[in-house]
């Protein structure tokens, strides 16, 4: 299934052929315990595999809704929702959504440290 992998420590999102699955979650988001939120970008469900202690763990801010407040923390990864608790792959359409929101984020008490991030997601 092609997903988007979006890794604050890359900045731009990574397109990825994967066959899916826990164990590939883990892998791709570097994590043991892994959450599954499911939210809208442009009016479309789309699901988003997280890190579930990426706040505790102190990672940077990944998902950002319309008003520019923190949504989700750490890398994830983005698939399209099925609505019935399975992930499907994204289409060009869904593809092209998506990167029209991803930004580019800047802690100003850390001058020079920037990371990517999708915004304008809505529950």
């Amino acid at each position: 299934m092609k997903v988007l992998l979006i890794d604050p420590d890359v900045l731009e999102p990574l397109q990825i052929e994967t066959p899916g699955g826990l164990e590939e979650w883990r892998r791709l988001i570097d994590c043991s315990l892994i959450d599954v939120a499911s939210r809208r970008i442009s009016g479309q469900y789309y699901d988003f595999i997280i890190d579930d202690e990426g706040l505790l763990k102190g990672r940077k801010v990944t998902a950002l809704d319309s008003a520019g407040n923190p949504m989700l923390s750490g890398p994830l990864v983005i698939c399209r929702y099925d609505g019935k608790g399975g992930e499907m792959s994204l289409t060009a359409a869904d593809i092209q959504a998506i990167t029209e929101k991803i930004v580019i984020v800047s802690d100003k008490r850390k001058p020079g440290e920037k990371w990517l991030a999708v915004s304008g997601i809505e529950y």
